[in-house]
Parts: structure tokens; sequence; C-alpha cells
């Protein structure tokens, strides 16, 4: 399996996640099915685009130059945040027609992985600081930065809030001598009550159901290759999706009936690209097929 892939798709199981490229982080709220903004790079630099539900043309919505863009729609739909290099990873926010980018974040930690609450008030990110990754949350306006998770002994990642508001997923990784676990954890919005829902020790990039009963993430069972797993939100139910190739970053769609997901169905190094699935992992099929192409991360718009 080509190791620039794993990196690509954000998919390394094994390794600290203070020194991996962000991940994707979103939630999935209800709605109509809207648009799908991916992280893509054409050989010039990343850059967030978005397309139709159903593929098409895709169209630049932002420079990112970050090697993990993850994109993020708010729950309006009408805002996505993102991820963008200034020397430091630090997190914008910028209009669904492409206009009016802001900066949110501004210091020497690399701040990323924005997810955005379900009521647009706030913004859940990991800041990597001295080589320690937390979870924050700020105000939408970036304003009043807080560290929910405060654990010095363990890096967190990949924050994914519930459609309720209440809880948030997020992967977690202690630190440690040799390969620590990789498990997706869940926690309240405040911090408090942190636990893991699984326990094989290769598991991340959670994104919650519109409804808040499941949890899709991306696992690797033994020596298999990185697979779309579902469970319901209290961790039970586990199963499979895809399998064969090194898939990850899952996004329900807002109407609940799909879910777009990175894949490597090249086989190649040097490209990547967007599919979309039934929500029980049939009718899987490429959304975005461009050789020499690198598209991931994909999140769904909710039209109300």
């Amino acid at each position: 399996m080509p190791a620039r892939l794993f990196t690509i798709l954000g998919l390394v199981a094994g390794v600290s996640a203070s020194a991996l490229p962000a991940a994707p982080a979103r939630a999935s709220f209800p709605g109509r099915n809207g648009k799908i903004a991916f992280a893509r790079d054409q050989g010039g630099g990343p850059t967030v685009d978005v397309m139709s539900s159903d593929g098409g043309t895709p169209k630049r919505i932002a420079r990112s130059g970050d090697d993990a863009p993850a994109p993020s729609w708010s729950a309006g739909g009408s805002k996505v945040a993102y991820v963008r290099a200034h020397g430091s990873s630090e997190i914008y926010v910028v209009d669904a027609h492409g206009k009016h980018a802001k900066r949110l974040t501004n210091n020497r930690a690399s701040d990323t992985a924005p997810a955005w609450s379900p009521d647009g008030s706030k913004i859940a990110f990991v800041r990597n600081a001295q080589g320690n990754a937390e979870i924050y949350v700020m105000d939408a306006n970036g304003k009043n930065q807080v560290d929910v998770t405060k654990t010095p002994d363990a890096d967190e990642d990949e924050p994914a809030w519930s459609p309720d508001g209440s809880q948030i997923a997020f992967s977690n990784q202690s630190h440690g001598e040799g390969i620590q676990p990789l498990e997706v954890f869940v926690m309240n919005a405040d911090g408090s009550n942190p636990h893991a829902l699984t326990s094989d020790g290769a598991n991340s990039q959670p994104n919650w159901s519109p409804d808040g009963t499941k949890i899709a993430y991306q696992a690797t069972m033994g020596d298999q290759t990185p697979a779309i797993y579902v469970m319901n939100a209290d961790g039970s139910g586990k199963a499979a999706l895809t399998s064969g190739h090194v898939d990850g970053a899952p996004a329900w769609s807002p109407d609940g009936s799909l879910i777009a997901f990175s894949t490597d169905q090249h086989q190649s190094a040097f490209d990547s690209q967007v599919y979309v699935m039934n929500a029980d992992g049939s009718n899987q099929h490429a959304l975005t097929d461009e050789d020499g192409v690198i598209d991931r991360h994909p999140s769904w718009q909710p039209v109300k």
C-alpha cells in the first residue's frame, strides 16, 4: 500500500496524532442534500472546492496551502470552515460562494480540523502546541478559545459535534513508548465524561449520522486496509461498509441516506477520489475520478 496514500487520506494508524497532518473533522446536520465541499490538490497546492451532490465540475471557493484543508459546512449551509497555511495552520471561514474569507485563529500553534456546532454559534478545532494536540472550542467569530480536553498525556483530533449539540466525538491516542492505540471517544460538549467507543487500536475520523443514532468512522482491523465502519452512538453494533481499498473520511448526507468518503480506488500514490455509497455500504461509485488529482475530506452541505 503506498505510504503517501495513508498520509493523503489521514489514515495512518499507530503513529502519534501530533505527527500527522490534521484529518477531517465534520458534523453531518439534518436537512436536504446540498453541495459537497472537499479538499483538492491538482499539483498547485491544496484548495477547497465544491461540487453538486452527484458530482459534476468542481468550483474552487478557497485556497488553502495546508496539507489538510478539512472543509466543514455550517449547520445552516451558508459557510465553510477550513484550514489555511500561514506559516502555521490557521482556521478560516468563507461563505458558500467563496467570498468574504475571514481568519479566526492567529498564533504560533497549529490550529486544524474545524467542526461547527449545530446551532452555528461555536466551532470545535484541534490545537497542536509543543507536540500535544488538544480539542478547543471557540465562538464562531474566533473569540473565547477554550481547551476542553486538557490531556497532556494524550493527543485528541478530529472533533465531530453530535446533531443535538450535547456531545463531541473525537479520536484519542495516548502518549507513550511504542505504538499506542488510536480510538474513537465521545465526551460532553464541555469536555466532561470522555470515554471510548472503540477498543481495538486503530479507529478514527468519527462522523455522526444526522439523526444522532449512529457514527461512521475509519477502522483498520488486523492486517486489513483501512475501511469505513458504522456503529451505534453508544459504540455497539459495529459493522464494516467498505473493504479492499484505503477508505476514510466518511461524511453522512443531511438526509441520512448516503455516505461520502475518500478512497484510493485507483490504488495509486498520486491520486485519491471522493466516492459516495448508500448508508448500508451498497452502490459505491465515484464523484471525482481524475488521474493525478488528490480529492479527499468531503463535507456535505445541509439545505433547510
